[in-house]
């Protein structure tokens, strides 16, 4: 039985490593509503942003005037988040992050990151096309349109001030999920 599994996981996930499955969502909140404890809903989260791994894509923007687009560029961005490791005890969220974007480093991929969810105020998922096109609406005429391919989420850990954390995933479903877990994990935080 035992080798079974440790042939299951190899095929399955390398015989590198072998990252847990994301629980199923319904299955998770299900125990979320009825008050999941602090240790069930870090190990989501873990598992969760681990599930993230590597991914790339392309961004089309372009500024119009009416029915004419000017200056339209194309950008590539990477990101990969690893070694995920949510703490219970502490309430801190460890990962390792790069993030490039036209092959120029935004975040660097050596240092370790850490996140006290005890000081983090709230965490937020949004759509980055309408983060984008919202901001640069109020800078002056014209509309900025920026497509992303495929669409990209943001999940943004917010503090008092700077640095803030965040994670580009393409599943929205998938981007408010661990926003709810880290909320609900932000509040058990603060009664430890």
């Amino acid at each position: 039985m035992l080798r079974q599994a440790i042939v299951i996981c190899a095929a399955t996930c390398g015989l590198a490593s072998c990252v847990e499955p994301v629980p199923p969502m319904r299955t998770f909140f299900d125990t979320l509503d009825d008050g999941a404890d602090i240790e069930v809903t870090m190990k989501f989260i873990q598992n969760a942003l681990n599930s993230i791994g590597s991914f790339e894509y392309s961004e089309h923007e372009g500024w119009f005037l009416g029915d004419k687009e000017a200056d339209p560029s194309e950008h590539k961005g990477e990101q990969y988040v690893e070694n995920v490791v949510a703490d219970p005890l502490t309430c801190q969220v460890q990962y390792r992050t790069q993030r490039t974007f036209d092959g120029k480093t935004e975040v660097a991929g050596e240092q370790l990151r850490q996140i006290d969810l005890k000081q983090a105020l709230k965490v937020v998922a949004y759509s980055q096309k309408e983060q984008l096109e919202g901001i640069n609406q109020v800078a002056g005429p014209g509309q900025l349109r920026v497509d992303f391919s495929p669409p990209i989420f943001v999940l943004k850990v917010r503090f008092e001030s700077p640095p803030y954390h965040s994670f580009l995933l393409f599943d929205k479903e998938l981007a408010d999920e661990i926003a709810r877990a880290m909320n609900h994990a932000i509040s058990l935080c603060r009664r430890l």
